[in-house]
């Protein structure tokens, strides 16, 4: 009798502790799930409106923004002002990270997002004083090319608030996207600038000493802005840079004999 009675007690311990798994299991999978969807719902909310109509302050007439089956928008506004604002909406409605990390690179302030990582880059660049140059070229600008740039940062600064959730990256790095400013249009182009170049000018020197030393249908070639590969918008070509004979240029004489051919071009 008292075998029965332990077996019974023993069944029911494990009755009690499958049931409290169970229970634990399906309290995770509904955190899971909560989860997901608040996740999948703040992607869906970040993402940009493409369908409607929006009622903004800061343009003058009447918008009309179209996009073709690629998706690229086509903006019709009646003033220059009005198409700078709309564009500076499309921008934060769809790329607004992207827009802070450019002027955060030439101002030095990729740490304030990214921490330590960005401490090094940002003291490098800090030492140009860009943001302090942006500032002033955008005090500097003639009254209608302000006005204009004005209308823009407004239009950024509509469009980031029209999203219905920030931009997942934010949220990745726990942080609330700061107002877009007239001068950091400005310190995208210093970004761009940063990036098409060396720090320090060095490529530029090397340019400049590969010119003394080499002719100049070498240096064309070496140096040339693009190929018959490219591609402008207005259905141009650049034509083929072609290379240098071995009359003009070869590897295979010797140092003394190039010197020699040299002083005497």
């Amino acid at each position: 009798m008292n075998e029965l009675k332990s077996s019974a007690a023993t069944k029911r311990r494990h009755w009690t502790w499958r049931r409290r798994i169970l229970v634990a299991a399906g309290l995770l999978t509904a955190l899971v799930a909560g989860i997901a969807s608040i996740a999948t719902w703040q992607l869906r909310a970040s993402l940009p409106q493409l369908d409607g109509q929006i009622v903004l302050a800061g343009c003058e007439y009447p918008i009309s923004i179209n996009r073709d089956d690629l998706g690229i928008p086509a903006i019709k506004a009646q003033t220059r002002n009005d198409a700078a604002f709309a564009t500076g909406f499309l921008h934060a409605q769809e790329r607004f990270f992207q827009m802070d990390l450019l002027r955060r690179v030439s101002s030095g302030r990729l740490s304030e997002l990214l921490g330590k990582a960005a401490l090094e880059n940002d003291r490098a660049i800090r030492i140009h004083r860009l943001h302090q140059v942006a500032m002033q070229v955008t005090e500097d600008l003639p009254l209608d090319a302000r006005e204009m740039l004005d209308a823009y940062t407004l239009g950024v600064n509509q469009g980031l608030q029209k999203l219905g959730s920030r931009p997942p990256e934010y949220w990745l790095l726990r942080q609330v996207p700061a107002p877009w400013e007239s001068a950091d249009s400005i310190c995208v182009m210093l970004s761009m600038m940063c990036d098409l170049q060396d720090e320090n000018g060095t490529r530029k020197l090397d340019w400049g000493e590969l010119a003394e030393k080499v002719p100049v249908e070498v240096f064309d070639f070496l140096a040339r802005v693009g190929s018959t590969w490219d591609a402008p918008l207005d259905n141009s070509i650049l034509p083929a840079v072609p290379i240098p004979s071995p009359e003009v240029w070869s590897l295979r004489i010797d140092e003394r004999s190039r010197s020699e051919r040299l002083v005497r071009l």
